[in-house]
């Protein structure tokens, strides 16, 4: 069951792909910028890790680095010097499956989640409800299977992404549904 607030701009669809999922998170990696919070829900399986990976090509890092962090809670992955991002960011990548609230994620040394407005960071956050985060605080990616490789998808615009929504749906139309 979704806890998404459907009075919120939000966008519906479906990958057919790891490609295709790779293209749409490659979207909103590009939109992000320092301060945001990106909140991936989903089942087990649903592909949280991957849309992880294409929002970190987006931002310009090198997605073959990114791997799950559900035994060490979180990883940074640093923009290349060469990179010309701007502004540049880092991604902070956190998965809280393992967690049974924000408060544990502060005793593990890596909380509290930094909040909207942080200098340098992108966080992104799988299992966002283990740790007490809601729709309205970021970008809101929630998955489901849809079939074998087949994900539907749904991005609520919550947060510092409010004004987004216009902008992902004109690359969306361009870059995955030409």
């Amino acid at each position: 069951m979704s806890i998404v607030d459907q009075t919120r701009e939000s966008w519906r669809g479906t990958s057919h792909s790891p490609e295709e999922t790779d293209r749409i998170a490659g979207i909103i990696g590009s939109l992000a910028h320092p301060g945001d919070l990106i909140l991936l829900s989903g089942p087990l399986g649903a592909g949280k890790t991957q849309w992880v990976r294409g929002i970190a090509r987006g931002m310009g890092l090198d997605a073959g680095q990114v791997h799950s962090p559900t035994f060490i809670i979180a990883l940074l992955y640093d923009l290349p010097d060469a990179n010309v991002r701007r502004p540049p960011a880092s991604l902070l990548h956190m998965d809280a499956y393992r967690l049974s609230g924000h408060d544990e994620l502060v005793t593990t040394g890596w909380g509290p989640i930094p909040g909207p407005g942080h200098r340098h960071l992108v966080v992104a956050v799988e299992w966002p409800e283990r740790a007490d985060l809601t729709p309205e605080m970021g970008l809101w990616i929630e998955l489901t299977h849809a079939g074998e490789n087949d994900r539907e998808v749904e991005v609520v615009f919550g947060g510092m992404w409010g004004d987004r929504g216009g902008e992902f749906r004109q690359l969306i139309e361009r870059e995955v549904n030409p």
